[in-house]
C-alpha cells in the first residue's frame, strides 16, 4: 500500500512544484535532498572511531557539540543560500 501511494504522490507533489516554483527549485530540492543521507554516514564513523579511542562518553560530547557548530553555521549561510537560488 505504501509502495502504491508513492508511486501516484510522488509525481504529483514533483509536478505541483515544476508548476509553482519552476524547475530549478525542483533540481535544487533534489540535489540537497542527498546532503544528510551522506552527513549521517561520516557521522556514524566519526562517532563509532571516536567511541572506540575515547570512550562513548566523549564521542557524544563531541559530536554533539560539532552537530550544534554545524547548525549555527548553516543558519548564519541561509541569506548566501537564498541570494543564490534567486539569481
Amino acid at each position: 500500500m505504501m509502495l502504491s501511494s508513492s508511486l501516484v504522490l510522488g509525481p504529483a507533489i514533483g509536478g505541483i512544484l515544476i508548476a509553482t516554483l519552476g524547475v530549478k527549485y525542483c533540481f535544487l530540492y533534489d540535489t540537497l535532498s542527498y546532503i544528510p543521507a551522506i552527513l549521517i554516514i561520516l557521522g556514524n564513523l566519526l562517532a563509532g572511531t571516536l567511541a572506540d579511542k575515547f570512550g562513548a562518553t566523549n564521542a557524544l560530547i563531541v559530536c554533539g557539540s560539532l552537530s550544534i557548530l554545524g547548525a549555527l553555521w548553516f543558519s548564519a549561510q541561509l541569506s548566501t543560500v537564498r541570494r543564490w537560488i534567486d539569481r
